[in-house]
């Protein structure tokens, strides 16, 4: 007899889908995030690194609910639970 395990599903701290944010509007307008794709999983350490100018501080801030986004997906309990440790950090310092 064979015994199939599922595959453990790991919990997501934050997760972005194809996210769009653009800033300004015509010949001004910059693309900040072109369809980005995020899923960071629970407690683990993750780093986000690019080039300057890459998008890094508005992917942070649209999972977080800072910032809203133009176009994809920003699920809700994954943004709040960021966002409410995100605030009981500030209140704590």
């Amino acid at each position: 007899m064979t015994t199939l395990t599922a595959p453990t599903r790991t919990a997501v701290a934050a997760e972005a889908r194809a996210v769009v944010k653009t800033y300004g509007r015509g010949a001004t307008e910059v693309r900040a995030l072109d369809g980005a794709d995020l899923r960071l999983p629970a407690g683990r350490f993750t780093v986000v690194m690019g080039r300057s100018d890459s998008g890094r501080s508005t992917l942070m801030h649209v999972l977080v609910g800072l910032d809203a986004v133009d176009a994809g997906q920003v699920p809700f309990p994954a943004r709040r639970a960021v966002r409410l440790d995100l605030l009981q950090a500030v209140a704590a310092a």
